[in-house]
């Protein structure tokens, strides 16, 4: 859990190391991570290859909102090979194969709907914010905020710096709330002059290069699932649009029926939160 983890309200890149003590062990103990830079580059996955083998093999759901897009270099060309696919699909991925196959790790997260990218573009200025959020299945929730972008250099190698604010330490609350807002409102488009557009098409057609004989499994099909009344999707759904998460969780787990419906459908706390973003997402 988040609250396992020890850290200062500082973290300096010439005094800790960020990735040992804020990367690796937040992608651990969490379920969801988001983040908003102004790039992005698979050499951060595999930088984070400890942390991120757990994240994905426990359900992990990823959202990355960039200032530019996808570079050449990240951009899958061939086939991602169904052993990957198997490997993330099983929960068996391991810390190797994010550092050997980290590019076609890009293509095959999202052909799995396990990362969502999107483009914050604007006529002037580029969208060159810098937030990470991290939420665990208790619901508690860690926003970071400072200089570093998703990228080896700038977790390693730069002279960087970074804030910590946590949901359940009531002297953190205001800053981590207010973060928190703001990373998700920019997420939906709510940002003076920039436009957020899913992942271009052109780009998405090559990550998503994936052999037919490795289609989504029938499980991932939630379709029977929303038209039952007492739905934990459509709860959980209606909550995120309007409260953050940790609050949004707690407050659907307290709703009769909600924690029954759950388990009878065979939901994991990690399924529910990602399946509910999708459905909070679509009726929005």
């Amino acid at each position: 859990m988040l609250r396992d983890i020890e850290l200062p309200p500082l973290l300096t890149s010439d005094a800790n190391d960020l990735v040992e003590e804020l990367l690796v062990p937040g992608l651990r103990s969490s379920l969801r991570y988001d983040r908003a830079v102004g790039y992005f580059r698979t050499t951060a996955f595999a930088l984070a290859a400890q942390g991120l083998s757990v994240f994905l093999n426990g359900g992990g759901h990823m959202r990355l909102l960039l200032g530019a897009d996808i570079a050449d270099c990240d951009r899958q060309t061939g086939q991602i090979s169904s052993s990957l696919v198997t490997e993330i699909r099983a929960g068996l991925l391991s810390a190797d194969r994010v550092v050997t196959d980290h590019i076609a790790l890009l293509g095959a997260l999202l052909q799995e709907n396990r990362l969502e990218i999107r483009i914050a573009t604007g006529p002037i200025g580029m969208f060159h914010a810098k937030i990470g959020k991290f939420v665990d299945e208790r619901g508690d929730s860690l926003v970071f905020h400072g200089s570093a972008n998703e990228t080896a250099s700038g977790w390693r190698g730069n002279l960087e710096q970074i804030t910590v604010h946590r949901s359940w330490y009531p002297a953190e609350v205001a800053h981590h709330d207010a973060l928190a807002n703001s990373l998700e409102g920019w997420w939906r488009g709510r940002s003076e002059g920039f436009r957020v557009l899913e992942l271009p098409d052109v780009i998405g057609e090559t990550l998503l290069s994936i052999a037919e004989s490795n289609p989504p499994r029938p499980d991932q099909n939630v379709g029977p699932l929303v038209e039952d009344p007492v739905n934990p999707i459509t709860a959980l759904a209606g909550l995120l649009r309007t409260m953050p998460e940790a609050e949004a969780l707690s407050s659907a787990r307290k709703s009769a029926g909600f924690e029954g419906a759950r388990i009878s459908a065979r939901l994991s706390i990690p399924q529910l939160l990602v399946m509910a973003w999708r459905q909070s997402e679509a009726i929005a």
